[in-house]
């Protein structure tokens, strides 16, 4: 069962990030706290509104391109969490540029210095500055336990570079890169905590083709239904999956 004490989503004005809220407080043992992350929190009305009717929920201002807003947000999760430490990080923050650049040609430096500055950059800026508390959370852990110890990347299809060429026409440069980029950054992070010995589960997700935003508002899985699946691969992942990519049904997804 995943029954995390304490996590923390970015990109929760909207979408999978908003709908990984809801999930979260319907949980049979919901968190104590559920920091709650968005670049203009006074515009994220529905978020709003669950953290009126949830005390657990938090809601703080995080700008991804902004690394003393991130590290002003990590300054008042410690302090909240204290001692106990963060026991979840979802990385969900990201952007994608319109209009879809499929070719080299249409991709400019403008949408590739935003798309990375938000997704790799900021991404990685914030587990720099969240990983402490993890590391916190982790002490003394002997085995691998989702709801104690875990960081969760969202990632995507479009990121897959081996399955790359069996999409052809469905990619786009900025956000490809970028997902990519987070992928390895996932590698990385799992080989540092087995070096290491610390049991922090750390791995990619691929959430499905979402009715989103970034999705187009054409996709076939609805926010909610890909973060209640996320939620149960969360509950199931152990040792053998540290390190990897998985779809939200849990299956193998290649690099």
């Amino acid at each position: 069962m995943f029954a995390p004490k304490s996590v923390l989503i970015t990109g929760t004005n909207r979408g999978l990030g908003l709908a990984l809220v809801r999930q979260l407080l319907e949980l049979p043992s919901p968190p104590n706290h559920i920091f709650a992350c968005c670049r203009t929190p006074e515009n994220a009305e529905d978020l709003n509104c669950i953290a009126n009717e949830n005390p657990q929920v938090v809601v703080l201002k995080l700008e991804l391109t902004d690394t003393s807003s991130i590290e002003g947000c990590a300054n008042t999760v410690e302090k909240i969490v204290g001692d106990s430490g963060l026991n979840v990080l979802i990385n969900n923050g990201a952007i994608m540029k319109e209009p879809l650049t499929d070719r080299m040609k249409d991709t400019t430096e403008e949408m590739l210095n935003r798309t990375l500055g938000v997704n790799v950059v900021g991404t990685a800026m914030v587990t720099k500055y969240f990983l402490p508390m993890v590391r916190t959370a982790a002490r003394g852990l002997k085995e691998y336990d989702s709801s104690k110890a875990s960081i969760f990347n969202i990632s995507s299809e479009w990121s897959s570079v081996s399955t790359l060429a069996h999409r052809e026409g469905h990619y786009n440069y900025p956000y490809s890169m970028s997902k990519a980029s987070v992928n390895m950054m996932t590698r990385l992070l799992a080989m540092e905590f087995k070096e290491n010995n610390e049991k922090i589960l750390c791995m990619c997700i691929e959430p499905g083709w979402l009715m989103t935003e970034i999705g187009g508002f054409i996709g076939p899985t609805p926010p909610e239904e890909s973060a209640k699946a996320l939620l149960k691969v969360f509950a199931t992942r152990t040792e053998a999956h540290h390190g990897g990519f998985y779809t939200h049904e849990g299956k193998d997804f290649p690099f």
